[in-house]
């Protein structure tokens, strides 16, 4: 730089110097040209006052550092780069503003979406808030009275068993009538062996075996009736009935130990021991009868003394009588059946086998 300024100063001399020679061949006292010399000067006088400010610009350069020059381009070369870093930082910045500008938009999107969820929440909540019981004391008692009871119950107890042993005597007093018939033909013979070779009907023999032992249950079936009645206070709903139902029963009871004494003799008695286990079990006396096995339950229905206690019930605290005529209708068919039996029982005594002959006493 220096250099050049240098040369500049340098061809500016020169022209100034030959300036003036061109001014001083040119001009002389002819007239002709004053006019043009006159020009030409006023023209050296202007390139006199250039060449005196590039010198003075020389002067200037040249009076600056080497040093200052190198430090002045290196600056310029630094501020350059920078520039150039800018350059790159704004185009970062421009793209960072573009997906700023794009967050921006989710970001709205999303807020309008959270109002909404907001104000929906907020509904819910209302509705919610609508739907709380009440926490006033006097609604709760009432809510709490209608779910405890949502139906109004009337209780209306048309057959009461005041006692326990009201509900239990049923079961007692059939389990006596049934011990009873079996006592009864301990004592008494089941046949008179005099009819029994004569010629009466087998079933009148049958009929005349049976009907003393008969007679004594009705008689023991009475007495024990009396028993619960004064001495126990049981006062039956229905004691007429009550009465008529333990003659049938001790009745019907009889004429099958009569039967099963008649055909199987000391062993009939232990069958009869063995029929009343099993129904002590499967009457439903104490507990109902759908709490027992499945055997017991199964044997419920074809034993008389189910039939005995279930009628009982009946006719000493109330109930259906249709139970009652159940009850009866199936003592009868026993009754018949127990009879019919010991007849053909008794026809088969009849026929005599020479086994059965003992020989003549000797006298």
């Amino acid at each position: 730089m220096q250099t050049g300024s240098e040369s500049a100063a340098d061809l500016a001399n020169r022209a100034e110097s030959e300036l003036d020679g061109i001014y001083g061949a040119l001009c002389t006292d002819d007239e002709a040209t004053a006019d043009a010399c006159a020009n030409l000067q006023a023209f050296i006088a202007d390139a006199d006052a250039a060449n005196d400010d590039i010198q003075a610009a020389n002067d200037t350069v040249q009076g600056t550092s080497t040093d200052t020059i190198d430090q002045a381009s290196e600056d310029l070369t630094t501020l350059q780069t920078g520039a150039g870093d800018v350059a790159t930082g704004a185009a970062q910045v421009a793209d960072a503003a573009a997906t700023a500008e794009t967050g921006a938009g989710d970001l709205a999107s999303g807020l309008t979406e959270l109002q909404d969820g907001a104000t929906t929440l907020a509904d819910k909540l209302a509705t919610a808030a609508a739907s709380v019981p009440s926490t006033n004391p006097a609604e709760d008692s009432d809510n709490a009275d209608a779910y405890g009871s949502p139906v109004t119950i009337a209780e209306d107890n048309l057959n009461p068993a005041e006692t326990y042993g009201r509900g239990l005597a049923p079961f007692f007093i059939a389990i006596a009538l049934w011990v009873f018939g079996l006592m009864a033909y301990l004592v008494l013979r089941t046949v008179n062996g005099r009819a029994l070779a004569g010629p009466l009907h087998s079933a009148s023999v049958a009929l005349g075996g049976w009907l003393p032992g008969a007679i004594l249950g009705v008689l023991s079936a009475l007495v024990l009736y009396l028993a619960v009645q004064l001495g126990l206070g049981l006062d039956p709903k229905y004691a007429l009935a009550t009465v008529g139902l333990a003659v049938l029963s001790v009745l019907t009871f009889s004429a099958t130990a009569h039967m099963f004494k008649l055909a199987f003799g000391t062993a009939g008695s232990l069958l009869l021991v063995v029929l009343l286990m099993l129904q002590l079990t499967s009457a439903g006396g104490l507990y109902p009868v759908e709490t027992t096995p499945g055997f017991f339950q199964a044997l419920h229905p074809l034993l008389p003394m189910s039939y005995v206690v279930d009628a009982l019930r009946v006719t000493i605290s109330g109930g259906e009588t249709a139970h009652v005529v159940r009850a009866l209708i199936v003592l009868a068919a026993y009754l018949a059946g127990s009879l019919t039996i010991t007849s053909l029982v008794v026809a088969a005594r009849r026929k005599w086998k020479a086994g059965s002959l003992h020989e003549p006493l000797e006298v």
